[in-house]
Parts: C-alpha cells; structure tokens; sequence
C-alpha cells in the first residue's frame, strides 16, 4: 500500500530566534500535523512551506528525505562576520554598498547569500572573485541548490550586488578617463617644451604636389593633402563622388558639379555635426582626371585609412597623416598666432578644436618670441 507524503518546511513567525524545522508527513492532516509542532517546537505562530510531495511505501523513505532537506537547510543560515576569514571576504566597498543601501536585516541577508554563493563556486571555502558574478552558469547552479524560498534571497542579493559594483565600476572607470584625458594634456603642454622637428613643411606637401603631373592614385592622393586642410585618412577613404545622400550616416559626398564636399561621417561628427564647403579647383580637376576612365564612385578605390597613410602618404611625403596635420598647425600658428582666425578655420575644416590645435603646436622658436 502506498502513501502521499509531504516534507515541510516550518518556522515561528513571531519568534524569530526559534530554529526553522523540517519535518514529514504521511497521510497526516495538515491542522494535526502544525498542531503537534507547535507543542513539540514551542512555536508561537508556524508558517509552513511544502517542499516536496510524492509517493511512497514505507516511512523509511520518508525520513532519508527528511534528513536531506534538514542537510540543506544547514547551509541556509546566515553566516556572520565570525564565520569568514577577512582576507577571503566580500571586498569591503561591496559590504559597504550593501549596508548603506539596504535595511540592516536585509544586508545580512543579501551578504550571507553572496558568501556562501562564493563558497559554493569555490568548493566550500570562502574566497570571492569578481568573476563569480559573471559566470551565468554558475549562478543558475547555485539557485538550482537551494529551497525555493531561499533562492529569491540569493536572487535579490545578485541583482543588488551586480547595479552596486556596476555604478561603483563605471565612476571609477569615467574617473580613470578624465585621468588618462588630463595626463595626455599635460604631456602635450610638457612636448612644447622640448618639441619634436616637423617631419615636412607645408611647403614641401605643396612642392612635392605640384611636381606630381600624372594622374594616378599618388598623384591624386598629394593633392589632396597640399591643397586641402589635411583631413584623417577615414574620411577621405569612405568619401563617394555624386550627389550627397544625406541620410547615409557612413559616407561623405563630393559632388564634382558643384565642387562641394559633403561631411556626413568622421571621427567628431557628434561634436561638429554634418559639414559642407568648396574644394580647391586643382582638387577638383585632379579627380576627374583620375576617374575618367574608373568605372567605380569610390574617391579612393580598394584603399583603406591603415594603408593610405602607411603605404601611400608615407611614400609620397616620408609620414603619415598625423605628420602632416601637425605641420599644417605648427604653419599656421607660426604666421598667424594661436589665437587667430586662420588658426580656428584650419582647425574647423580639419574636423578638430583649437585646444587640440594649440596642444599640436610644437616649434620652440614661436614660444621663445612669445615669452619675448
């Protein structure tokens, strides 16, 4: 003959300190079942929990469950501050957050379920990892031992603790940036102090241009570069000839009608927006030239930013774009000045700021007539 037997977990609501039980039953009312608990525990006011329900024969059966769940639930009490050796603890800015964002018997709550999680990743010894709160799998492992009353705990201290170390992670990391920001300004201030030599003037850009009478890709590449504010070389390598198609936010548009340049995208569009102005004639009729018998609408076909300043610019010029942006500045801050018009043009069609332009600058002789 065989029974519907029940495991229960049940608890004192009222008194707190009395110990949670685990108890089974088989074919017992559930008013006769809490009745006799309340004497045989002394419990004030139980509240229950079924835990499992199933079938079974003898009783026996009942017991070897009973004291399983009663295994388990020696792993569901709170651990104290006793319990963990501080050097394996939770980091203490993570108990910190806890505490301050939570009610006191919450926080207990939330960092004995961390604790032990940690332990459960960590073969029973307490040792905490940042990688622990990552590792899904892990987590879902941890949850799948415990009661179900349990795993809402862990699963509310989780959540907890990932937005806490996540806002606490991201002002460090925002913090780390301003940093990084503010040392790389004050190294561009120091440069000025021992400058570097300029690896070609604007004169020699426009020189070696000029000397270029063909119509191939270098050719066509100097001018660019001589009779135009030298631009990054993403920009030109994404630029198409025709019609501006203003909402394609990946390229830039010549349009050899008008002569107009049109800027959709580079590296500070969402600082500067969109862009459009009128390209040097030469520029223009260098381009025709090039692609009149091109069957493509690509300005530079099959190149890319790495290759054009690495393979081309370096080989018609001797550097790169970087060398040449900082020729045009340092050219236009020795005649004009840091603060002059001609400075904050070459900086707006350059797609930069005039704080960058000025940090760029770096010939000694201009500073010395300054201090002068």
């Amino acid at each position: 003959m065989s029974y519907i037997a029940k495991i229960y977990k049940i608890w004192d609501s009222k008194n707190k300190d009395n110990t949670t039980k685990i108890i089974g039953s088989k074919s017992t009312s559930l008013k006769d079942l809490l009745y006799n608990s309340k004497r045989t525990y002394g419990f004030d006011k139980i509240e229950y929990e079924v835990l499992k329900t199933w079938r079974v024969n003898h009783k026996k059966e009942i017991n070897d469950v009973v004291r399983e769940y009663e295994d388990k639930l020696k792993e569901d009490r709170i651990l104290t501050d006793k319990d963990i050796k501080a050097c394996d603890d939770l980091p203490s800015n993570l108990i910190k957050f806890i505490d301050d964002n939570s009610k006191e018997s919450t926080a207990k709550i939330y960092k004995s379920q961390l604790r032990k999680f940690c332990m459960f990743c960590n073969g029973g010894k307490m040792n905490f990892h940042y990688s622990y709160f990552h590792d899904l799998r892990k987590i879902q492992d941890y949850i799948d031992s415990l009661g179900t009353s349990v795993q809402s705990q862990f699963s509310c201290a989780i959540l907890v603790a990932k937005r806490l170390l996540h806002e606490y992670e991201m002002k460090e990391i925002e913090q780390m940036n301003r940093n990084i920001s503010s040392r790389q300004q004050t190294k561009k201030i120091e440069d000025l102090k021992t400058p570097k030599v300029p690896l070609i003037t604007v004169e020699k850009i426009k020189e070696v241009a000029e000397q270029m009478k063909g119509n191939d890709l270098n050719s066509l590449v100097a001018y660019l570069y001589a009779y135009e504010a030298p631009l990054r070389c993403d920009t030109w390598t994404r630029t198409r000839l025709g019609e501006n198609v203003k909402d394609d936010t990946e390229n830039n548009y010549i349009n050899l009608d008008t002569g107009i340049l049109h800027l959709n995208q580079y590296k500070t569009v969402k600082t500067y927006g969109n862009k459009e102005y009128k390209l040097d004639n030469r520029i223009i009729d260098k381009i025709k030239a090039f692609h009149k018998d091109k069957d493509t609408n690509e300005l530079l076909p099959k190149i890319t930013p790495n290759n054009l300043t690495t393979k081309i610019l370096k080989k018609i010029f001797g550097c790169g774009c970087n060398g040449i942006r900082h020729s045009y500045v340092t050219n236009c801050m020795k005649k004009y000045g840091a603060n002059s018009k001609e400075l904050s043009d070459l900086c707006y069609r350059m797609n930069t700021s005039m704080i960058t332009g000025v940090l760029t600058y770096n010939d000694n002789d201009f500073l010395k007539d300054k201090d002068d």
